[in-house]
């Protein structure tokens, strides 16, 4: 298993494959960045997506270059709408981290990432402020299942010294290279059972 996952990864990096370049690799742009730029990136990074028009409510929220994400390199329990950016950051964030990190802990790789939604018209749990979710920039993971069909729960596993929760912890952190911010249970508790990643304006992690 090892050695099937370290010869894709050189597979990838010879093909020449501009989305996964060291340099690039920090954090993906905002809403403002190329729409067509961020598309045809998406379309080279081993992602399944759908591409969709940009819509808006009378609510407020608003998504523009919206894309239905059907699967990264690892599949998702469900397809998830929300803008381009986001799901470019995704792809990155599970290419760079979440495959090597399941490697090096869990001696084996994520072959679902389980969410809860990326794309949801709603305001900040305050009230005052139109969630990142609202614009589709948003996106909340509960749990990781396994190679062998093991789920990591991030309710049950944040806490403790097992390698699950190495991984969990160490996947916030390098989260953070990615997404602009990046809530866990040990931030708040409205965070106790998932990990919020988004591309708003505010920076923060953890």
């Amino acid at each position: 298993m090892r050695k099937t996952w370290i010869a894709a990864l050189a597979l990838v990096f010879l093909s020449g494959c501009a989305l996964f370049e060291p340099e690039k690799a920090s954090r993906a742009p905002g809403i403002g960045g190329d729409p067509e730029q961020c598309l045809a990136d998406l379309r080279i990074s081993g992602t399944r997506f759908e591409t969709m028009a940009d819509f808006a409510t009378p609510d407020g929220c608003r998504v523009t270059n919206p894309v239905k994400l059907l699967k990264l390199r690892s599949d998702l329990n469900r397809p998830a709408t929300m803008a381009c950016p986001l799901a470019l950051a995704l792809a990155r964030f599970d290419f760079q981290t979440v495959q090597p990190l399941a490697q090096q802990y869990l001696r084996q790789g994520v072959r679902k990432i389980h969410h809860v939604g990326a794309y949801d018209c709603r305001s900040q749990r305050d009230g005052k402020r139109l969630s990142q979710h609202g614009l589709g920039m948003a996106m909340d993971f509960w749990a990781f299942e396994l190679d062998d069909g093991a789920i990591l729960k991030v309710r049950d596993d944040w806490r403790g010294n097992s390698p699950r929760t190495t991984f969990l912890r160490k996947l916030a952190e390098e989260a953070c290279r990615h997404f602009h911010l990046v809530l866990t249970p040990s931030s708040d508790y409205d965070h106790k059972d998932h990990i919020h990643v988004d591309m708003g304006p505010w920076m923060r992690c953890g």
